[in-house]
């Protein structure tokens, strides 16, 4: 009986040691089974970090082009130039890369096409446009506004759908002569392309689409009426201006050959000048001679005989040797010695 015992005792003794044993495994499993995904749950953090710095890095580089690129269309509209929207121009480049690209032949046969179809249109705006010109010409009222400030309609001979309207008013009203008198003042101008009628002047275009309405030939010569002295005084203004510069021009011209002129003589009566002259049996005239734009200047041998001359040209400032019949730019030598100055 106690050997039974003993026995069963031994079983259950060696049970437990093996429960415990597998419990162990288990735990050191589960320690092992935790740290991995710890450390794998470190690495997926630090990728999504990684990546987040990444899109960050990318949505500051984006917005910094975005910058720039408004940045250049302010300066496209400071040089009066159309605006670009660089988005679509790389989309458009992306697009273009996917997309097979047509040969010259083909894009030529399409430009035919778009030629031709705007050749049909514009036919059609300069034979609608053409009722309301000759409309236009012949409305009583617009002609009588016209005579009213002394405006003459005269149509450009030679030329479709276009005119000119000549100030006739001889004196102006505190009886001084008018400055614009016998000038242009306004240009009307169809353009079929365009399919605009156009009222041009010094002030810019005014112009106007809906042409075919009854109320055109009413809207063009409000719009002569209400600007006429403004286009006036600006075209006075203007023509004032340009005689201010042509004045000065030609001071500054006259200037210019007085001082090509004095260079001129000066360098023919330097001494070196005179006795590289004197030193091949040479001297030059005391008094110049002027014929065909030219002041000219002979140099003679010892026994008077001219062997060739320098003249200026008035008109160009340039200074030439004449020899018999050639007339040579002093330039030329110059450029053949390799003596010219360097930039």
């Amino acid at each position: 009986m106690e050997k039974v015992v003993k026995q069963k005792s031994d079983k259950i003794v060696g049970s437990e040691w093996w429960l415990k044993l597998l419990v162990l495994a288990v735990v050191i499993l589960l320690v092992l089974d935790s740290v991995q995904i710890l450390n794998m749950s470190t690495v997926v953090t630090r990728v999504d970090k990684y990546n987040q710095g990444v899109v960050d890095e990318i949505g500051g580089f984006r917005g910094d082009v975005q910058s720039f690129a408004g940045d250049l269309n302010e300066i496209r509209r400071f040089l009066l130039l159309p605006e670009k929207n660089y988005a679509s121009a790389e989309q458009d480049q992306k697009q273009s890369v996917d997309e097979p690209q047509a040969s010259d032949n083909q894009l030529g046969m399409y430009a035919f096409i778009n030629q031709y179809a705007d050749s049909i249109l514009t036919e059609q705006h300069r034979q609608t446009e053409r009722k309301a010109w000759d409309s236009l010409l012949k409305n009583a009222d617009f002609l009588a506004k016209l005579k009213s400030i002394n405006l003459s309609l005269t149509v450009i001979p030679g030329v479709e759908m276009q005119a000119k309207l000549i100030d006739k008013m001889e004196k102006s009203v505190d009886g001084t002569p008018n400055q614009l008198y016998n000038q242009p003042i306004f240009a009307l101008v169809f353009s079929p392309e365009e399919n605009v009628f156009k009222i041009q002047s010094v002030i810019g275009d005014y112009q106007i689409s809906d042409y075919e309405l009854a109320e055109f030939p009413q809207k063009v010569s409000e719009y002569i009426a209400s600007h006429f002295s403004e286009v006036s005084i600006k075209k006075i203004e203007l023509k004032k201006q340009t005689e201010e510069q042509a004045v000065q021009a030609s001071q500054a011209l006259q200037t210019a050959k007085i001082t090509q002129k004095e260079d001129f003589v000066k360098t023919l009566t330097e001494p070196a000048f005179v006795e590289s002259l004197a030193g091949l049996g040479l001297t030059v005239a005391s008094q110049p001679k002027e014929e065909n734009n030219k002041i000219i200047y002979n140099v003679s041998d010892q026994q008077g005989h001219v062997k060739f001359a320098f003249a200026l040209e008035i008109s160009s400032g340039m200074i030439k040797v004449i020899d018999g019949n050639r007339e040579l730019n002093v330039k030329n030598f110059l450029e053949e010695s390799g003596l010219k100055k360097k930039p």
